[in-house]
């Protein structure tokens, strides 16, 4: 008879009930086997899946092995490149007899535009300071500071551009990380000298 405070657990109805409501001992222990049974196989599907999300993260560590060893080699090929190109740099800087190309700007260019004495003595002094820094840059003076300011406001002309392209290619050759100041005061450019 049950009352309703006794709290009775029933261990297997089908065991209980083939023996007339009697549980055995060893109903008690095919129950319990049964259980471990049941906590190994349960464990053993977790093991099993841990196991293939160890395994999936090894092959994906794997492949980042495999991927971080062939960048090392990679940036490893493109220092050796760089020190290459350096290299070549210097011995370019070195070896061949560089001159000025940028031809001389006749006086009668500035006439003829009717510029005055003046303009066209500041014209001529700024040409021949991009000549002499320009100089210096590919002999390969180490300048810290590039300062232009001519009296009077000089105004863009075309027939500029190959010198301020050997003033650019100058500044280019220089080593990277050293500093320079450009300071340009008074002078007129477009966006071609700008670009270079």
């Amino acid at each position: 008879m049950e009352t309703k405070g006794s709290k009775k657990r029933r261990l297997d109805e089908g065991l209980s009930a083939a023996n007339g409501g009697v549980v055995t001992m060893e109903d008690v222990q095919r129950l319990i086997d049964q259980r471990v049974l049941q906590a190994e196989q349960a464990t053993q599907r977790e093991m099993a899946s841990m196991r293939r999300q160890a395994d999936a993260l090894d092959e994906a560590n794997a492949a980042l092995k495999k991927q971080m060893v062939e960048l090392k080699l990679e940036t490893e090929d493109l220092r050796r490149r760089c020190d290459v190109n350096a290299r070549s740099i210097q011995v370019l800087k070195k070896d061949v007899k560089w001159t000025y190309s940028a031809p001389d700007i006749p006086r009668s260019h500035w006439h003829n535009q009717g510029h005055g004495d003046q303009y066209i003595a500041e014209m001529t002094k700024l040409v021949k300071v991009i000549k002499k820094i320009t100089e210096k840059l590919r002999n390969g003076e180490d300048l810290k500071q590039i300062y232009l300011k001519p009296e009077i406001p000089l105004a863009h002309d075309d027939i500029l551009l190959p010198h301020w392209s050997e003033l650019s290619d100058a500044i280019q050759l220089r080593g990277e990380g050293d500093l320079l100041t450009f300071s340009m005061f008074k002078v007129q450019v477009n966006r071609s000298v700008k670009d270079m």
